[in-house]
């Protein structure tokens, strides 16, 4: 599902294809779900939306916290959320949509020293994208896939310059250009390979 896996496997195998991960673009795109929060967020907001595992950079995390909004969503994994981050727990998938959709910009805080998070082709990359959000991530050769859609640093030193950058360059046109990436890569485009390379096994 990654470059840094399909390198590995194929050297130990003859026939390894490298099909990525992708998202259900309708489920986040086309949702009419609307968040209820009891007071006015100060924009931008962060969202961070999966399990807090040891592949997640707690500081870079903690960093975002302390100096934007931030929400949290899905299961502490070893690690917990910054108590300045409104976190709201796990949620059902089907209600995912009315988050993603509420947020200024997606983050994928990975630690940049996990095996974990360099062999990662984050589903919630597609996911954001799908919701015509702009992503902030740390770099990685997956997270560098769409550039001027995903913005990677490598550390917190280069965030406020990055979100400054996202925010005045942020356009229709970009939204609309992040809902085409992410309808290119959904789970049934990714069954059409899979299914290909079956057939030809048979």
């Amino acid at each position: 599902t990654s470059q840094v896996l399909y390198d590995k496997s194929v050297k130990e195998h003859s026939n390894a294809h490298l099909v990525r991960n992708a998202c259900d673009f309708e489920h986040f795109h086309n949702s009419k779900l609307e968040l209820v929060y009891e007071s006015k967020l100060e924009r931008p907001v962060f969202g961070f939306i999966g399990a807090l595992g040891t592949w997640i950079d707690k500081e870079f995390l903690q960093y975002i916290a302390d100096n934007y909004t931030l929400l949290t969503i899905g299961p502490p994994f070893g690690i917990n959320p910054p108590k300045s981050a409104i976190n709201f727990g796990i949620k059902p998938y089907q209600e995912l949509p009315k988050f993603y959709k509420n947020i200024d910009i997606g983050l994928i805080p990975f630690n940049p020293n996990s095996r974990v998070a360099q062999a990662a082709n984050p589903i919630k990359m597609y996911e954001y994208l799908a919701s015509s959000k702009p992503v902030l991530a740390i770099e990685t050769v997956e997270t560098s896939l769409f550039p001027g859609h995903v913005y990677t640093c490598k550390n917190t030193g280069e965030v406020k310059n990055l979100v400054d950058r996202i925010l005045t360059t942020e356009s229709e046109q970009k939204k609309m250009e992040r809902a085409i990436l992410a309808r290119e890569n959904t789970w049934e485009k990714r069954f059409k390979v899979i299914e290909k390379e079956i057939t030809i096994l048979l």
